[in-house]
């Protein structure tokens, strides 16, 4: 069929995008295609249903090439997402650690002057909790 047409070059394109598993299968509908005489007796009947059924083989496998094609473009988004989601979460961990560093130098500084307040221990503890949370959410994320 493929030989007695005149869109062999679109045919063999189509073949020649698939995926080399789908490849194959249609290589060896061909080859068993090819395999067969047609007896003048029997008319045609089992080589045109061996041609149909390759047929529809092919169209099956490149509608699945064309599914995966756009399942891999999908997950490309998605990976694309998390990561500057990752980003993000890493942009807010290291603001909020350099804030804890500013409280806990600023908790030093007034420990040393004698003002041990507890509030400023409360608020140090209270950080470094919420640190812990959203360090927490990234590496669930």
């Amino acid at each position: 069929a493929v030989v007695s047409t005149q869109s062999t070059g679109e045919i063999v394109k189509r073949i020649m995008m698939m995926e080399q598993k789908q490849q194959t299968v249609v290589m060896q509908c061909i080859q068993e295609l090819m395999g067969c005489e047609v007896p003048r007796n029997m008319g045609g009947h089992d080589y045109e249903r061996k041609l149909l059924t390759s047929n529809s083989e092919l169209e099956q496998a490149l509608r699945e090439t064309e599914e995966y094609k756009q399942k891999v473009h999908e997950l490309q988004l998605d990976l694309q997402i998390q990561r500057e989601a990752n980003e993000s979460l890493q942009l807010e961990n290291e603001r909020l650690l350099l804030k804890c560093k500013n409280d806990e130098s600023m908790s030093n500084v007034m420990n040393s002057q004698g003002s041990g307040d507890h509030n400023v221990s409360q608020l140090v503890e209270n950080f470094q909790a919420e640190r812990y949370q959203l360090e927490l959410a990234r590496d669930d994320y």
